[in-house]
């Protein structure tokens, strides 16, 4: 198959994947040990064959992943595609591979027009509207690009991908939506920015096996695993609260009107449910963890109070903290994102008040009451927890 110009740029255009042509040059990219040992994840997938290479390139075709090819000679030097894609919060991931072979200012320029020219493929043609690139930041080659092009920096997660054994670097954020995409005056001047966007690779110890305890006590709830609950009996409870508007929508519009079998599947999927440590042994929410990275030792947080009387009442607070402490004592993560709307200034008390990082923010991306609202990004890493821990312990003996 010969490439087609789906989109045509100055030096380059973006062509459907023709996986029989190109799948051992992708082989040869992935195999090197030169900087495509990050841009092409042998650090994570060690040398791959043909069938692996095959395979791979199957699975970017059927993704609707795009070839880079340079206009100048017809060749193949790289590769872009969306992950991730919700189309109900209109938001996307997009990722971006470039021959490392080939001179590095052309592989930022040429990765700069590619990753500008899909991104306007995303705007007006997929109906996308917030674009995030996540990259670990030891890979120069995608901060060049991100930096030529119209993204933004918006974020740095700490400790967030595993390098090798226990060496740990930062990943970095940048978006780009259509308001960013046509600012002409956006300059992203790199001798003014006072974020370090560099790798800043870390030696981490955490635990291989997950050891975290059934039932949590704590003062005025107990965390407990769905092993030790009965879920059938729960579950309309679960069901009722979560179909209430006015727990469901910070958490997304698209979580309301749950069935019974909806709540006991999502019951079967918590790390713990939140119950009032007395005599009632009430649920009255759930704390779990999402998007989960075994690798990377990364993962989202939620925290569930489904009942609106009690909020504003430390539940959350010390569901929490108490989670935190089981999760970085017998767990196995390290790097917990809480994303929180910007409107939820109850959340985001709780993850100030627990001494989370904010990192950022991410302009709507979510939806909620009737349209995208901008999303605060907080994190907490097992070496942040102890630190609070720490600075906490020591204020209490000053006093």
């Amino acid at each position: 198959m010969a490439y087609y110009k789906k989109l045509e740029g100055t030096g380059v255009y973006l062509s459907p994947i023709d996986v029989e042509k190109d799948y051992l040059k992708y082989m040869e990219w992935c195999n090197r040990d030169d900087d495509s040992y990050f841009v092409f994840d042998k650090y994570i997938n060690g040398n791959i064959t043909e069938e692996q290479a095959h395979d791979k390139m199957r699975q970017y075709e059927q993704e609707n992943a795009f070839a880079i090819i340079d206009k100048s000679n017809n060749e193949f030097i790289g590769l872009i595609g969306l992950s991730n894609t919700l189309q109900n919060n209109q938001r996307s991931n997009i990722w971006i591979k470039i021959d490392t072979a080939i001179d590095f200012n052309n592989q930022i320029n040429k990765g700069a027009e590619s990753l500008n020219m899909m991104m306007k493929y995303c705007f007006d043609y997929l109906n996308l509207y917030s674009i995030v690139l996540e990259y670990p930041a030891v890979i120069e080659q995608t901060r060049g690009i991100c930096e030529k092009s119209q993204m933004r920096y918006i974020a740095t997660k700490s400790e967030a991908v595993r390098l090798k054994d226990d060496v740990f670097d930062n990943t970095i954020l940048y978006e780009c939506n259509p308001t960013i995409y046509n600012d002409i005056t956006y300059i992203k001047d790199k001798s003014e920015r006072t974020v370090d966007l560099s790798s800043q690779k870390k030696r981490i110890t955490l635990n291989d096996t997950d050891t975290t305890r059934n039932i949590i006590i704590g003062n005025k709830i107990r965390l407990v695993k769905p092993s030790c609950i009965d879920i059938s009996r729960e579950a309309s409870v679960v069901a009722e609260y979560m179909s209430n508007p006015e727990i469901a929508i910070p958490l997304g519009e698209f979580k309301t009107n749950w069935t019974i079998d909806a709540a006991k599947e999502y019951l079967e999927q918590v790390n713990y449910a939140i119950m009032l440590n007395d005599s009632s042994n009430k649920l009255i929410g759930s704390i779990t963890l999402f998007n989960k990275n075994d690798r990377n030792k990364t993962a989202n947080i939620e925290t569930v109070i489904g009942y609106s009387e009690l909020h504003n009442q430390g539940f959350g607070k010390e569901a929490k903290d108490l989670f935190l402490e089981e999760m970085y004592a017998n767990g196995t993560y390290n790097n917990l994102l809480s994303s929180v709307f910007d409107f939820n200034y109850l959340s985001r008390g709780v993850n100030e008040h627990l001494g989370f990082n904010y990192i950022g923010i991410r302009e709507k991306a979510y939806y909620a009451y009737g349209h995208l609202n901008n999303m605060k990004l907080y994190e907490m890493t097992k070496n942040l927890y102890r630190h609070n821990k720490d600075m906490k312990l020591l204020e209490k003996k000053k006093i």
